[in-house]
């Protein structure tokens, strides 16, 4: 049976670039206000496109955002060691948040706290040095019973194309 995983991405005060946001909308053919939203709908796919044998990962919707937006902060966190941009359920009641699972029927939660995308560049001997972006997160996953399971600082995510041997911004 598999376990469902509600997906919650980052607000626009947590996607950050060291590019121009110019440039992104460039090199994506979107304008600059499509940015935010065209990189929050690709990583809300990408989760529900998973494939998984215990686990299926179903997309926060923009109803079922509104009633819970306010209740979800972001603060300084530290798990195992480790310091990354953590969700804060402090103003979540334990009655609210069970709702707010229940609503998916979800048994756990990703809040997508941090989306870092960074200037990289690539090179084998040879070559010239080839400019790509790189795509950082930092996420927290609570389970049914507002229990912090982990919480991830600066996890690269891979994407299938282009990769680093096919670089290029």
């Amino acid at each position: 049976n598999k376990k469902r995983v509600l997906v919650v991405p980052p607000s626009r005060f947590e996607f950050v670039s060291e590019f121009d946001l110019k440039k992104i909308a460039e090199k994506n053919e979107i304008t600059t206000a499509e940015v935010f939203l065209t990189y929050e709908k690709a990583l809300l796919n990408t989760f529900e496109d998973y494939k998984d044998e215990n686990f299926e990962f179903v997309a926060m919707d923009i109803d079922g955002a509104m009633a819970y937006k306010s209740l979800v902060k972001y603060k300084d966190g530290k798990f195992k060691g480790k310091n990354y941009n953590a969700v804060d359920l402090s103003h979540f009641s334990e009655a609210d948040f069970t709702k707010f699972l229940g609503q998916y029927q979800a048994d756990f939660v990703i809040f997508i706290t941090w989306y870092d995308i960074q200037k990289r560049s690539f090179s084998r001997s040879g070559m010239k040095r080839a400019k790509y972006a790189a795509h950082f997160l930092d996420f927290d996953i609570y389970n049914l019973f507002r229990q912090q399971v982990v919480g991830m600082a600066k996890v690269r995510a891979k994407a299938p194309k282009p990769n680093d041997l096919e670089v290029s911004f």
